[in-house]
């Protein structure tokens, strides 16, 4: 739908955080910080419901972090 103006729809300047659910930690290690030059900086372990869950976080090189 064009409304005339160039710019309808805001454009993000930034993120405050991000996660995303993986199946593979050692591949999803492997994407971000051998592929991508994102260092592994914290991991994170939590017993849960029926098993248990692992949070990576990987630096984005901006203050900010990929988990």
């Amino acid at each position: 739908m064009d409304n005339g103006s160039k710019e309808s729809t805001p454009r993000p300047t930034g993120f405050h955080h991000v996660a995303y659910a993986c199946r593979d930690a050692e591949a999803t290690r492997h994407f971000y910080e051998d592929l991508l030059g994102m260092p592994l900086v914290h991991t994170e372990v939590k017993a849960g419901d029926g098993g248990f869950f692992r949070h990576l976080f990987f630096d984005t090189g901006d203050g900010t972090c990929i988990a």
